[in-house]
């Protein structure tokens, strides 16, 4: 193969780009070769991308107008315009935040009052155990460094 067999028909920064895929299943689709150049590298040291330039997209040349007029059909879609919103459903779902930020506000009132008594108990139950608890007799040393008689 010569050099001047292939074109770069697409540059992306990374080989995981969702563009990239598209255009890649596309061009499967259609049954056009093609090829990865610097998709392992990139893959193994992403920080590099920029300085060499990215994942090329290569194919041969001579697929090069039918490749171009591919892109200009993979146009992206216009946005998905918004429904209107049932007066009744907007004023259901404003009671419920509204419902929900209270019972947040009343949580976040008594939180720290809650920890600091949690804190209080766990104390005293330690202290409880350590000062309060009964002691064990100590047994007398049954060694002795007197030799038996």
């Amino acid at each position: 193969m010569r050099k001047g067999e292939f074109t770069t028909i697409a540059t992306h920064m990374y080989p995981h780009d969702a563009g990239l895929a598209i255009l890649k299943a596309r061009l499967t689709d259609e049954g056009i070769p093609f090829f990865m150049q610097d998709e392992h590298y990139v893959a193994i040291a992403p920080f590099e991308s920029l300085a060499i330039g990215g994942v090329k997209l290569r194919i041969r040349t001579k697929d090069e107008p039918l490749v171009r007029s591919l892109m200009s059909e993979m146009t992206p879609q216009p946005p998905i315009q918004e429904e209107e919103v049932d007066p009744e459903d907007a004023a259901w779902i404003a009671e419920r935040m509204q419902k929900q930020i209270q019972s947040r506000a009343r949580f976040n009132k008594w939180a720290p009052i809650l920890g600091v008594i949690m804190l209080l108990i766990s104390l005293f139950a330690y202290l409880a155990s350590e000062f309060l608890a009964p002691s064990t007799p100590s047994r007398p040393n049954t060694y002795s460094t007197n030799p038996a008689p």
